[in-house]
């Protein structure tokens, strides 16, 4: 922003403040609706000066503490990718969501979530989050 002209920065910035201020009433209505407003007011906020104050002098990170934890979760990512390689018969690219979409619908036969726009089934985390449940009413002994 410091090479931009004075007037066309003004310009964004008073556009992103107007935008902005029109979100006060949709995200109130929200907070509110979803009993949320309470931790919003007492949590969240309250947090604002602290990460204002983490994002301008940088945290400090221990990272002789943090190695064997990642070594851990390494391995507890390295056992989970196996058992569903176990599960499934066979490797796949767990990243690619045209892979994991083939193997969760076509394969598994679990229920298709919306489609994308190329014509695949959307796998993204609200969509597993959904499969989750499925998977787990089935479990459960329901259908």
């Amino acid at each position: 922003m410091d090479k931009v002209e004075i007037a066309k920065a003004a310009d964004y910035a008073a556009a992103d403040a107007d935008m902005t201020y029109r979100l006060v009433d949709v995200f109130e209505k929200e907070l509110e609706e979803n009993n949320l407003r309470i931790t919003f007011d007492t949590l969240e906020m309250p947090l604002v000066p602290v990460l204002v104050k983490m994002q301008r002098d940088g945290v400090a990170i221990d990272t002789g503490a943090l190695a064997p934890m990642s070594i851990e979760m390494g391995e507890q990512i390295d056992a989970i990718r196996q058992s569903m390689y176990d599960t499934v018969g066979h490797e796949f690219n767990i990243n690619s969501p045209k892979q994991l979409g083939d193997v969760l619908f076509n394969e598994l036969y679990l229920p298709p979530t919306r489609k994308t726009p190329s014509g695949g089934f959307t796998t993204n985390a609200a969509a597993l989050d959904g499969l989750k449940r499925v998977s787990g009413q089935r479990q459960c002994g329901g259908r």
